[in-house]
């Protein structure tokens, strides 16, 4: 049998009933009324298991699509055993318990809540059971646990639970990284393939080649609890053709036509400014666009625009901040003899003036950048904070 649809309903408190199903999937409900109900069924799928009184007990490895226990109820879980549940309902209430504990002696039975989503219970009586999964589950503040791991104890406002929305995960633009995070977030950091990218809120990335990457959120409440959500995203090839900025003496207007934009001065958005035309007013800075089509958008070329506060490091013998090592295969870094009380935007371009990675960082005096996925060649580095501009040439190595 390879599929069952019928429904199974238990109704009598004097009855053990023992269900044996290896290896098939359940589409129908299966509910316990009254009684105990043991299930053994290695490798099965179960659309749904209702427990409205009564014990249920669940052996082996199996997955349930939904978990719903009324008040009063028990749970058990055999020692080794892995229950993997998408979702997960508990009504217990005060002097209600529900209870759910590991069986017999050996390793803690694992109850796997799969997706990466928050779930929020309480009046538990918790034993010999550790939560898995991707989960983060508060368990309220009116429970009782014991030699139980990876359940939150306390309010559900207080549990952090990670999460992340990507926006624009296309070649040669920015993708954005805004964190929706839950709890009393105190501070993100943002890794792009185990190397850190940002700090803050949002993040950006400029990505060089369409492919799989990893991105991960790491966040804080300050009180030395920390959790993290690490999300597979997909970079898409842009096909948004190359962009020039047009100058006259007032105006910069970008010479491709785009669904929106977003005008960038000394590498910072300029707040308001997403049209095709900005009135600059001749004001000395670096300046480029981004131009949005449909899901992508695309950085423009890099407008240096005779700004006065530009610093060229390589005519400075004795620099007040130090770029090493160059040439550059990997890693480069950067070190200030100064502590920058603004944000650090970098920004790398090639010989076309077309910038080819992109990063933000929080105030501090150093900062390291992989520019392992940038083509051999030579570079210009430049970093603004606030209204200085430093430039270096890099070389970029094999």
């Amino acid at each position: 049998m390879d599929n069952a649809t019928s429904s199974l309903f238990i109704n009598d408190e004097n009855l053990s009933t023992v269900l044996e199903a290896p290896g098939i999937g359940i589409q129908a409900l299966v509910q316990l009324e009254q009684g105990q109900l043991n299930i053994n069924a290695p490798n099965a799928n179960f659309r749904q298991i209702q427990v409205n009184q009564g014990t249920l007990e669940l052996r082996t490895h199996l997955a349930i699509d939904l978990l719903a226990m009324e008040e009063a109820t028990a749970l058990q879980i055999e020692s080794g055993s892995v229950i993997e549940v998408d979702n997960i309902d508990l009504q217990a209430a005060t002097g209600q318990m529900i209870r759910m504990v590991g069986t017999s002696e050996g390793p803690n039975g694992v109850l796997a809540v799969t997706p990466h989503q928050k779930f929020c219970f309480d009046y538990l009586d918790i034993l010999d059971l550790d939560l898995g999964g991707d989960a983060s589950v508060s368990i309220g503040e009116n429970s009782q646990i014991e030699s139980s791991l990876n359940w939150f104890v306390g309010a559900c406002d207080a549990l952090l639970f990670a999460n992340f929305e990507v926006q624009y995960a296309c070649t040669y633009g920015i993708t954005f990284f805004e964190d929706l995070s839950e709890g009393n977030v105190q501070a993100q950091k943002w890794f792009v393939d185990g190397s850190e990218i940002a700090t803050g809120a949002m993040a950006e990335y400029f990505f060089a080649a369409p492919g799989t990457y990893e991105v991960s959120l790491e966040i804080t409440d300050g009180l030395d609890n920390f959790t993290g959500f690490t999300q597979m995203i997909e970079v898409v090839e842009s096909d948004i053709e190359v962009n020039t900025i047009i100058q006259n003496s007032t105006q910069l207007v970008s010479l491709k036509l785009g669904d929106s934009y977003q005008w960038y001065k000394n590498y910072a958005p300029i707040p308001g400014e997403t049209n095709r035309v900005y009135l600059y007013e001749n004001d000395p800075a670096v300046y480029f666009v981004l131009t949005f089509v449909e899901g992508c958008n695309r950085i423009s070329e890099v407008l240096d625009l005779g700004t006065t506060a530009v610093e060229n490091l390589d005519e400075n013998p004795n620099p007040a901040i130090k770029i090493f090592p160059n040439p550059v295969e990997d890693m480069i870094y950067i070190q200030s003899d100064q502590l920058f009380d603004s944000n650090i935007n970098l920004s790398i371009s090639n010989a076309l003036g077309q910038v080819v990675l992109q990063r933000t960082e929080g105030s501090g005096k150093s900062m390291r950048v992989d520019v392992s996925t940038i083509t051999p060649g030579l570079y210009i580095l430049s970093l603004s904070v606030g209204d200085q501009v430093f430039t270096k040439k890099i070389i970029k190595n094999e």
